[in-house]
């Protein structure tokens, strides 16, 4: 995957309004892509899976909080 592909996934999950949420979470979970964890902003939930249909293997794409299911969040 190369640098201008990622910036491209990056700008479609989070818009430069989202930019500060993703920042901040990353901030504070360095493990971020690799946690699994549903407790995240939209926008890392996006880029997780922008990520996955490019072809990243080593991320994990949580699972809904609530309902346990994967489903798209907008």
């Amino acid at each position: 995957m190369t640098p201008t592909a990622l910036l491209g996934m990056v700008d479609r999950a989070a818009p430069q309004k989202a930019l500060f949420w993703l920042h901040q979470h990353t901030q504070r979970h360095p493990d971020a892509l690799t946690s699994g964890s549903p407790m995240l902003p939209a926008a890392m939930f996006r880029l997780l899976t922008e990520l996955e249909t490019h072809g990243a293997e080593q991320i994990v794409v949580p699972p809904c909080a609530s309902c346990g299911k994967r489903r798209v969040l907008r």
